[in-house]
């Protein structure tokens, strides 16, 4: 067709276009045509070369006109070089999603080794990538899956950067035998790039026994397994939605599981990256912090992270919703300044006032001190606290604002060991006050619970009994008394049940809450040997001695 026409290739388009029919090639469908795609492709070409050369002079014509550049051959599109380096730098500039960094570094290597290897004689052993990325709401997997198409393109796994969204409400149809073609008419609009479906699980959606009555929904997602193992190799699919469900999915229909050969999830995103990104949007907006502002939404942060959880928690949605709420309270203030006050920077320097945030009024850190000294004797349980302070301290500092992100500060669970009446409940409720003054936990509140809060009397009932005590002290203090108390003996299943979930949780939420286990040491020590677990969760030990008797006596000369 290039000879008929009278054209002739550049060096650069004669050397490269045998890899373009090769992708074609690769990425054919049921409906290739073959040599009509050839010409088809040609058509395109010969049209762009035209369009190029319309305003050239004769000179130029005679000397360039019937030359077809890659350019000619690809569109302006498909001459975009992208490198691996490049998309991985601008996955970096993403706020957290450290999980989701580190797994596609991870298969990059994976696909560089292999490609090496391929190099060296060795055979091509690169298997086909398909993805479940999972998530709550404002995680960014759809921000991810449109990197994913430009990091797959830079590695060779994709021809092209092209990422096609699909939903329930795109395949799914009311008719006979449409759902199959449209999802035949998605994978074809795939090929070569990237499939990604939002919320896969909406396509069949399963209950909890594994069962779909949806019958045009299981027709669309048979034939997206079919398509996946007839077209391997030919387009990725990433399908997306919350863990709980997308695990639902997987474990209803394993042949469909098994075509996904990685899985990522993407975390909720802590309150400093929180921070981070209404930082991010207002500065993108032309507005500047005055001192305090940020450090004030932190905090707000902190207390929507405790109050949300799981799906109800918008994650990024909420730092757009807080600068909404920020930018409707600057309108306010403004207004109500006198026109001789009014500049620029009213407009565009967020204050601390403009943070829709109240704090809890609280004792400062001076006055917590304060109460700690005043307490009679204690003198061991006075150091280690104010060491834990100056550790604490120290540690907020260096979470400060470096290079524009912030680093969140996770504290520790304590041990109080000690006998009755030596102090812990009240030592406990002054560290509530205490962390909440260095901005550690988000709330100053203390949750006194026992075993009765936390073990029910019938099987399946203690794990969510023990949820629900951990919900309440989300955000602040989870003061366990006589923590010993909830494992009874050996056979004591439901105690055993609560102590499991009780790990679980200070895992998943690390950071959210703080809990403090009391009880008698000998006991607690008896405790902690119960469950290896325990140990590693519980790293600060604070041992409340008995009061000698001349604080005895001080103590009795109070209540005189």
């Amino acid at each position: 067709m290039v000879k008929n026409k009278g054209l002739t290739l550049t060096d650069e388009a004669s050397e490269k276009v045998g890899k373009y029919f090769e992708r074609m090639y690769l990425s054919r469908t049921d409906t290739f045509g073959n040599a009509r795609e050839v010409r088809n492709a040609f058509d395109r070409c010969f049209e762009r070369l035209c369009t190029r050369t319309a305003g050239m002079s004769d000179d130029e014509y005679a000397r360039s006109g019937k030359i077809l550049t890659w350019e000619d051959i690809v569109g302006p599109e498909g001459t975009k070089e992208i490198s691996v380096e490049s998309v991985m730098k601008e996955l970096d500039s993403f706020v957290g999603m450290e999980t989701v960094k580190k797994a596609l570094r991870d298969l990059a290597e994976e696909m560089r080794f292999q490609q090496r290897r391929m190099e060296f004689g060795g055979k091509a052993a690169i298997r086909p990538v398909n993805i479940i990325l999972t998530g709550n709401p404002g995680t960014g997997k759809t921000s991810v899956a449109r990197v994913l198409g430009k990091l797959f393109k830079a590695m060779g796994i994709c021809s092209t950067d092209r990422v096609i969204e699909k939903s329930r409400k795109d395949i799914v149809g009311t008719y006979a035998n449409e759902s199959d073609k449209n999802m035949d008419k998605a994978v074809n609009e795939a090929m070569g790039g990237v499939l990604f479906i939002d919320e896969a699980y909406n396509l069949a959606p399963f209950d909890d026994t594994g069962h779909c009555s949806d019958s045009e929904g299981i027709k669309a997602l048979e034939r997206l397994m079919v398509r996946m193992e007839n077209d391997r190799g030919k387009f990725v699919v990433v399908c997306a939605g919350y863990k709980d469900k997308m695990r639902n999915l997987m474990k209803a229909n394993e042949g469909f599981a098994s075509r996904f050969t990685h899985r990522i999830n993407i975390d909720d995103y802590t309150p400093e990256e929180l921070t981070e990104i209404f930082r991010r949007m207002a500065e993108g907006q032309g507005y500047a912090f005055a001192d305090g502002s940020l450090d004030k939404a932190m905090k707000a942060f902190r207390k929507l992270s405790v109050e949300k959880s799981g799906k109800d928690f918008g994650n990024a949605r909420e730092a757009r919703n807080m600068l909404d709420s920020v930018l409707g309270n600057i309108g306010t203030r403004v207004n109500a300044l006198p026109d001789d006050q009014i500049t620029k920077d009213s407009f565009f320097t967020i204050l601390p006032k403009d943070i829709p945030f109240e704090e809890p009024k609280v004792a400062t850190e001076e006055e917590c001190l304060a109460e700690l000294d005043s307490l009679i004797g204690l003198e061991s349980v006075k150091n280690e606290i104010r060491s834990m302070l100056d550790e604490m301290r120290q540690r907020k500092m260096d979470s400060e604002i470096s290079g524009g992100q912030f680093t969140a500060i996770v504290p520790d669970h304590y041990l109080f060991l000690g006998n009755p009446g030596t102090g812990k409940t009240t030592v406990a409720r002054l560290m509530g006050k205490m962390l909440y003054s260095l901005g550690v936990i988000a709330r100053p509140d203390v949750v006194e619970v026992s075993r009765a809060d936390m073990v029910a009397p019938y099987l399946g009932q203690t794990a969510p009994k023990t949820r629900e005590t951990v919900d309440r002290a989300m955000g602040g203090i989870l003061f366990i008394d006589e923590a010993y108390s909830l494992i009874q003996g050996r056979g004591d299943n439901y105690g055993n049940e609560s102590v499991t979930e009780l790990l679980k949780l200070l895992e998943d939420r690390k950071g959210k809450f703080v809990c403090i286990a009391a009880g008698y040491t000998r006991e607690m020590t008896q405790f902690l040997d119960s469950n290896s677990g325990l140990k590693s969760r519980f790293t600060k030990t604070i041992t409340f001695e008995d009061y000698k008797p001349e604080e005895l006596m001080e103590i009795f000369r109070l209540y005189c």
